[in-house]
């Protein structure tokens, strides 16, 4: 009985982090050839600032869905803070978008934090804290760290700095001076670490999240991958 009542958590589970996935990335098949296939674009001047997750109160940043050309999330950074594991987050209020919770980035020295907070849905919570991006460290540094619970299994993540001060066009747009990330994420069932998903994160310098990519893998299968690119921000 508690095995099946362990498999009904891992899937519902599964299922909710696809939905808070798509608070950071709206939803399509992508290729994961298509990092390669960028086309000129317009450019897009960098304001000046040295953080790769801006908060100041009032900036925005629209994103735009690859599949769907009228579907746009907009992020809108607030004055309203909280603390969490010691680490003090900024609210990013969802003013556009399929999903209406609110979206929490955190630093401490170099580290950047995302947290992703669920509440309860059908029966299964997330609360995850995910350290996405350090902004010091070289092309091959590695973490794994502890990163909260998911629907009540103990998760963590596995982080990697792919590459650094690379230049990218995406959705007509060029990006300069971006830190690639690619984070795993895991959780416990029953003493064994399983994969749940894969983020890529592009960080570019003084603006921020400027492209997503994220897969979800169950026992070693991926069902489904998504992404979203930055078509518009506003830094205050």
């Amino acid at each position: 009985m508690r095995k099946n009542n362990t498999s009904s958590r891992f899937l519902k589970t599964s299922f909710l982090l696809i939905a808070v996935g798509a608070i950071i990335s709206c939803q399509k098949e992508i290729n994961p050839l298509e990092e390669e296939n960028n086309e000129p674009g317009t450019g897009a001047p960098v304001p000046a600032g040295s953080s790769y997750m801006p908060y100041t109160k009032g900036s925005t940043w629209t994103y735009q869905d690859s599949a769907v050309t009228n579907f746009k999330t907009v992020l809108v950074a607030t004055d309203v803070s909280k603390t969490i594991a010691g680490i003090s987050y900024k609210e990013y209020e969802v003013a556009e978008g399929i999903n209406d919770l609110p979206v929490y980035y955190g630093k401490i020295k170099n580290d950047y934090y995302m947290l992703l907070e669920s509440g309860s849905v059908n029966g299964a919570t997330i609360d995850i804290n995910l350290l996405f991006l350090n902004d010091k460290e070289n092309v091959g540094y590695t973490w794994t760290k502890d990163a909260g619970t998911a629907n009540g299994f103990p998760a963590r993540i596995k982080g990697k700095i792919a590459a650094k001060g690379i230049t990218k066009t995406w959705a007509g747009k060029t990006y300069k001076d971006i830190i690639h990330t690619s984070v795993d994420l895991e959780y416990n069932l029953m003493g064994t670490w399983m994969p749940m998903g894969t983020y890529q994160f592009y960080c570019a310098k003084g603006i921020g999240l400027v492209k997503t990519d994220y897969s979800l893998s169950l026992l070693g299968q991926t069902y489904t991958s998504t992404a979203s690119y930055l078509v518009d921000y506003t830094i205050k």
